[in-house]
């Protein structure tokens, strides 16, 4: 039909509309208390927005540190997610050390899923902190999650047993040999060490 004109917007309308209805990403990195002493004093607390490694060799605790910071932080009303990949997470634990259900959200992508899961987390908005129990990303990843974590103002806490030293994380922990040792821009001087015991329970 030609003459007729399309009263409907055109594409590029349309995203300028939905651009304006996003809030605006959140980039200077605050930190967030945890609750749990031995973690805020390694640390300075949950960096938001930002991404963050835990990382140890098997059975050093890595998933211990984890579940701690999801029992602290939802006690004190936070948001928190867990996505596991690989089945570790421990809800008994969790309800047995006072852990609050109604806060945490708990998610058990397949493989193939885990990034564009992640990624839609830290978009939302909803939540303080989302950690990822043992899964691999490349750096393409990371970035999209940093971006995510910038838009949702959220945190993401990937823990590991593998280095996240070339990820270019926020911060990161290593656990090893008795030791809690801190890394990174969010962690004041070149590293923070700490005995072990004081940031696994």
């Amino acid at each position: 039909m030609q003459g007729m004109t399309s009263t409907h917007p055109s594409l590029d309308e349309l995203r300028a509309k939905l651009r304006a209805l996003q809030p605006e990403p959140v980039s200077e990195v605050r930190q967030l208390p945890s609750g749990w002493d031995g973690w805020d004093d390694l640390m300075g607390g949950i960096p938001q927005p930002a991404l963050w490694g835990c990382w140890g060799p098997s059975g050093s605790g890595v998933t211990g540190v984890g579940l701690q910071l999801a029992i602290q932080l939802t006690r004190a009303g936070c948001k928190v997610a867990w996505v596991d990949p690989l089945h570790q997470f421990n809800p008994d634990r969790f309800l047995q050390e006072g852990g609050a259900p109604e806060h945490l959200l708990w998610v058990r992508p397949e493989p193939s899923q885990v990034g564009w899961v992640v990624e839609q987390l830290l978009a939302a908005g909803a939540l303080e902190l989302v950690l990822l129990d043992q899964a691999t990303a490349d750096r393409a990843q990371v970035q999209r999650w940093q971006r995510a974590a910038r838009k949702g103002a959220s945190s993401l806490g990937w823990l590991g047993h593998r280095s996240f030293a070339s990820m270019r994380l926020w911060a990161h922990v290593e656990l090893r040999s008795g030791r809690a040792i801190a890394r990174g821009r969010g962690v004041a001087g070149a590293a923070r060490t700490v005995p072990l015991e004081s940031v696994i329970r």
